[in-house]
């Protein structure tokens, strides 16, 4: 049975119970059980591998991303994770201890796997990473854009507050972090941890003087859940170093009757005070606080504009899901909006940037751009955030142009307005589409005006997006250890916050620029990490994105089996090749480096037609690769005709800017065929392609090296052998082929001293090949 390309994953029952990983849910009799996030994510990890026993480091590794974990946090996060499904009461031991190794499942589940439905699709992958089968650096550029998306839907639609003035020394302004609120809250009132944070974080970012800290960033500091233990030193001081706040803001709420008591304890200079409110509203009650606080550091709250307590708490509520990640609940509230309130701008915004979130790009662009017409006159800054949406909207569907326009507009209402934040990301953006269109130089001045906005704003998450685009244009100008540098910058980041799905994305683009410069024991190490990271979390339209970038690694290194195992994950043998060309070119290349070329070659057209049937040109892009794979099969199994028949579907294919690949493709296989048929033309040809591979990336230099020596060691012709093992020498002992050509180029020149010495590595690197 094919596997499909968006699966929910299972939910898991046992005793009066019920795990929905997909949800990030524990419930006990129909009620919601709160479990902080390590907890939950702890317990998942146990009962999807309760087959076996779970070592220690192993689990560390899987929710943490990372191995410097204490026993005393580990043992803290499973004991609440006992707490939570009644693990300390009699006769109950679902987790066991093993001493010195680990952990083990030991109760019954039962497992319910939901039902794959357009529905259920959308909501597990975002738009951009669903469609098609882009190149690898315009697929993650395009995840980017997701990623930011779902950050800037709580810049959008808020209570608008005058814009502090700009802020040009450190010692001018406090850095303020505001935490989740704490406190025992009812199933209906679960919304305040995440919106009530929110909400007091907006309003002080109207108060000039301070900079807020994005509450992204708090999110995945402090966690989604609630918080179990209040904040201890150590927790202050990582919070500090990490975050550069000289004011840790921690909220506390409890209703009583009919009225909310607010405390907010606030961390500064190594002491504490509490400022508290009291209100019928708990947004009333916030908003209070955030006066006296702003009063206590000498500084003036603006007048409060925008909805009234009700239609704002409502807002809120939609932001808190969004916050915690969780988009059905989020799309559910906006559906269910009272009537009243689905007229007004901050309202529509944010249903649009969820229905964008939630993969219904054409509603996304019916609700905003209305918004987005001068003609309408919305506020600045929710017109500037719808056109910031419909951005990304166009993006997704490959309309650079639209999308410039509209990120051109964004910035042009932002640029005054004193919001970093949002300004930052419209250049971030803007800048994506500028290296998708290769305008690299137009790429990197707005990477440079964004990095600017997004250090003022304090949005360290921010500044590592930017660095994972700065890593894809880097891909794209073949400097690729500049872009190994910047993904590491964003891999640091992203690990100190412990945000995994941007991780991930990150790992992907490194892993991709290590095995364009033949780092294949870098690549795998890379891949290493986000397998375990990918397999965690979850997503199986992420974890499609990380096994495209594992398998080639794996067979770069000769790891064959492992390769097979998992491209039959998503591409079973039984399947139809069609089905998937993107794991189908995989496994087709697989078998033509096994020694098998004519199973590779055996639905080649099918795939080939899939391709080209793809609707959007990012798809279509893929088909040089697909042709390079298939001419060389075509070629190793002694079929240069239909070698020949394959480089002339590409040429009478649709020629699209984005495809870099095409030429190189062209002229490589055709020398390859005329080598094949003996045509002295090759010589010539191999030349040209190397000119080509030059100016691309070390693996297409060593791979036109290779296929060149080949046909010169067959004509026995050694003119241009020097000039070859100038282009091989510097991957001996790094890459299987360069080494053995190398090898095979020093023995027919008769140096057998530096035959040997390059030989000497092939069983290391062969993997399961025959050196």
């Amino acid at each position: 049975m094919h596997y499909p390309r968006a699966v929910q994953p299972p939910i898991y029952r046992f005793r009066n119970l019920r795990l929905e990983p997909a949800k990030r849910e524990l419930w006990r009799d129909g009620v919601r059980v709160p479990l902080p996030t390590k907890s939950f994510d702890c317990l998942t990890y146990l009962i999807e591998h309760r087959d076996r026993a779970v070592g220690r480091d192993e689990l560390i590794a899987a929710v943490w991303g990372r191995t410097e974990v204490s026993d005393k946090v580990l043992g803290q996060t499973l004991l609440r994770a006992r707490r939570a499904i009644g693990d300390a009461s009699a006769g109950h031991t679902a987790i066991r201890t093993l001493p010195r190794f680990g952990y083990h499942w030991e109760e019954a589940v039962e497992v319910d796997t939901p039902a794959v439905t357009p529905a259920t699709a959308a909501a597990v992958a975002p738009p951009a990473m669903r469609r098609g089968m882009p190149k690898k650096w315009l697929a993650i550029a395009a995840a980017v854009l997701v990623v930011l998306a779902g950050a800037a839907v709580l810049l959008a639609g808020r209570t608008p507050a005058p814009a502090p003035a700009p802020v040009q020394a450190t010692a001018d302004r406090h850095v303020v972090l505001v935490l989740p609120v704490a406190g025992p809250h009812t199933p209906d009132d679960t919304w305040i941890r995440l919106g009530a944070m929110d909400y007091l974080a907006a309003q002080l970012r109207g108060v000039r003087g301070l900079q807020v800290l994005p509450s992204e960033q708090a999110v995945a500091l402090y966690g989604r859940d609630a918080a179990a233990d209040p904040l201890g030193e150590n927790d202050l001081y990582r919070l500090e170093q990490v975050t550069g706040a000289a004011y840790i803001l921690a909220p506390r709420a409890t209703r009583t009757g009919g009225t909310w008591n607010v405390t907010l304890d606030v961390y500064h200079d190594r002491g504490t005070r509490a400022l508290e409110a009291q209100a019928p509203a708990s947004l009333d009650a916030i908003a209070q606080v955030a006066d006296r606080f702003a009063a206590s550091v000498g500084l003036e709250m603006p007048a409060r504009r925008g909805l009234p307590a009700t239609p704002s708490e409502y807002l809120q509520r939609i932001d808190a899901a969004v916050l915690a990640g969780d988009m059905p609940l989020a799309r559910s509230l906006a559906d269910a909006a009272p009537a009243e309130l689905k007229s007004e701008p901050a309202y529509l915004v944010r249903a649009g940037r969820i229905a964008y979130r939630s993969g219904d790009v054409d509603r996304a662009e019916r609700i905003l751009r209305p918004l987005a017409s001068a003609d309408a006159a919305p506020a600045q800054d929710i017109r500037a955030q719808a056109m910031l949406v419909l951005g990304s909207t166009s993006v997704y569907r490959q309309d650079y142009d639209a999308a410039e326009r509209y990120y051109t507009g964004t910035i042009a209402l932002l640029d005054k307005a004193g919001a970093p934040a949002a300004l930052g990301r419209a250049y971030l953006e803007r800048g994506i589409v500028y290296g998708v269109t290769r305008r690299v130089d137009a790429a990197m001045a707005d990477f440079g005006r964004a990095r600017v906005e997004l250090e003022r704003a304090g949005d360290r998450l921010g500044t590592a997006n930017l660095d994972v685009a700065i890593g894809l244009v880097e891909v794209f100008r073949s400097r690729l250890v500049e872009a190994v540098a910047a993904y590491d910058r964003a891999i640091a980041t992203f690990t100190r916050f412990d945000v995994n799905d941007n991780l991930v994305i990150a790992l992907t683009g490194k892993s991709s620029a290590q095995r364009k410069l033949l780092d294949l024991e870098g690549a795998l190490a890379t891949t290493d990490r986000q397998m375990a990271i990918a397999e965690h979390l979850q997503n199986p339209m992420l974890m499609r994105h990380v096994l495209t970038e594992r398998v080639p690694a794996l067979i770069d290194a000769g790891r064959f089996g492992a390769a097979d195992a998992l491209i039959d994950r998503y591409l079973p043998a039984t399947a139809s090749a069609a089905d998937d060309p993107v794991f189908a070119v995989l496994r087709a290349r697989l078998r033509t480096v096994q020694g098998r070329p004519q199973d590779a070659l055996r639905d080649a057209d099918a795939v080939l037609d899939s391709i080209e049937r793809e609707p959007t040109p990012g798809g279509q892009t893929y088909l040089s690769a697909a042709i390079d794979t298939y001419v060389d099969a075509a070629l190793r199994a002694g079929r240069p005709d239909e070698a020949t028949r394959f480089l002339e579907r590409l040429r009478a294919s649709r020629d699209l800017p984005q495809d870099d690949d095409r030429p190189f493709v062209l002229e490589f296989g055709t020398a390859r065929v005329q080598a094949a048929r003996g045509d002295p033309a090759a010589a010539a040809g191999f030349r040209g392609a190397l000119a080509l591979a030059n100016g691309m990336a070390p693996q297409k230099v060593v791979a036109v090296a290779v296929a060149h020596a080949g046909y010169l060691l067959a004509r026995d012709d050694l003119h241009d052998a020097p000039t070859l093992l100038g282009h091989l020498v510097p991957y001996v002992g790094r890459d299987y082929e360069a080494t053995q050509t190398a090898a095979r180029l020093y023995t027919a020149l008769g140096d057998r001293d530096l035959a040997e010495r390059a030989a000497a590595g092939l069983r290391r690197l062969a993997g399961e090949r025959t050196p």
